[in-house]
């Protein structure tokens, strides 16, 4: 959230003070924001890059800033605009599992997935620093924003070894975004050995999830690995030849499935901190050699925490399947209309891919992937059955909000 270009430094403080978070037992990590120097300057940096697995230009990022000191350096003022873009999609292998029948049989592995994500996000930020100098006084206005949108869509293939099933995955996230400001102005003023300071801040954030969109398929077909995987499992099986252990290509496996459920999440988080604080430091010269800080420090801090979320699903019932036939009837295979007219609860799963993805070069061609879902039948799928979801059968709601006052008393610490 926080560009490096905003920063004037980054102070870890590995012992806790009287003047820092009382609740800190492992340390402080402080990131400081630049303010103006004495010299007046302007900066531009620009970046750019490619995402290779992807073949795509849109990694960017861009720097604007500048600073000035008025009023014979009494009065300065920095700031600072960011924004960047960048995909960021990736292949992975993970989800790896591994089973054992007790505590003295060798642990085998279970099963394995393969993950192509498409993901890209976007951020914009920025910082307004004030800051006004008097000989002995320091006042500090500091203000800073942030904020990422996100789409990610994960398409994910299951490879359930040892339960002798196989199964694909989708999850869409059209767009999410998280937003932070923080505000905050501080006191430093010296007289003679002591040090009075105080700090008033104000934070704010959101972390909202209007849709994600995600579709379970594991009806393939039956056995899809060999009936004597049991007797060959072994604790040396590399949980990256599982997919080689398929009895049927990925390109048949799909012809088996039909079309699964499909599942909603929204949820939004907001979070509101007020921060007081007065700190107070003596020091004093014991010797040339020898010099004593005593510090003296509270802080009040007021929290507020609100958390909705919705969930919804659907796939079981008639009313869902009847639905999608009447909707997608014309695009249709034949192969898929004949399974309809025998199963009126079963929709073959191969009129809802995408015929543009490759996946025979997963992973630098190791692997076929196979097919994925197309995500834009599937958010039709999706608007479809949130135009008609009735809460009261097929899903839930959760709400929480959470309020508290925070104090950390007076304390007491010397260096």
């Amino acid at each position: 959230m926080i560009s490096p270009y905003m920063l004037e430094g980054i102070e870890l403080t590995k012992s806790v003070m009287a003047d820092q978070e009382a609740t800190a037992t492992g340390g402080i990590v402080n990131f400081k924001i630049k303010k103006a120097p004495d010299e007046p300057s302007f900066n531009v940096v620009a970046q750019g890059g490619m995402n290779d697995l992807r073949d795509t230009y849109q990694n960017y990022k861009l720097s604007l800033g500048g600073s000035h000191r008025f009023y014979e350096n009494m009065l300065g003022l920095y700031a600072q605009v960011d924004y960047e873009e960048k995909d960021a999609g990736s292949q992975q292998l993970g989800g790896v599992t591994f089973f054992q029948e007790n505590e003295q049989a060798p642990v085998r592995t279970n099963s394995m997935q393969l993950m192509d994500i498409f993901r890209h996000f976007q951020r914009l930020g920025g910082v307004m620093v004030l800051d006004y100098m008097l000989p002995s006084t320091e006042i500090k206005l500091s203000n800073f924003a942030s904020r990422i949108q996100r789409q990610e869509t994960r398409y994910v293939n299951n490879y359930g070894f040892f339960d002798q099933n196989f199964g694909i995955n989708y999850a869409d996230t059209p767009g999410s975004h998280l937003t932070v400001l923080i505000n905050s102005l501080t006191v430093d003023h010296q007289w003679k050995n002591w040090e009075f300071k105080t700090a008033f801040s104000h934070s704010y954030s959101e972390n909202i999830l209007p849709d994600r969109i995600t579709s379970e398929n594991s009806n393939s077909p039956q056995s899809p690995f060999p009936a004597d995987r049991k007797a060959n499992y072994n604790v040396n099986l590399d949980p990256e030849t599982i997919p080689y252990l398929l009895t049927v290509s990925m390109d048949e496996a799909v012809n088996f499935m039909d079309l699964g459920g499909i599942a909603h999440e929204e949820s939004e988080t907001r979070e509101r901190d007020l921060t007081g604080a007065v700190n107070l430091a003596y020091s004093l010269n014991l010797s040339d050699q020898v010099n004593m800080k005593i510090s003296f420090g509270g802080k009040y801090r007021h929290k507020t925490k609100q958390y909705d979320r919705t969930d919804w699903e659907e796939g079981t019932s008639q009313i869902f399947r009847n639905m999608i036939i009447d909707d997608f009837k014309d695009e249709l295979c034949q192969r898929t209309l004949n399974a309809w007219d025998a199963d009126n609860m079963r929709i073959l799963l191969i009129d809802f891919f995408d015929e543009d993805y490759k996946g025979g070069d997963f992973l630098d061609g190791k692997y076929n992937f196979g097919n994925i879902f197309d995500k834009q039948k599937f958010r039709r799928i999706h608007e479809l059955v949130k135009a008609e979801w009735d809460p009261s059968r097929n899903g839930f709601l959760r709400y929480s909000s959470t309020e508290f006052h925070y104090f950390q008393l007076p304390g007491l610490s010397w260096t």
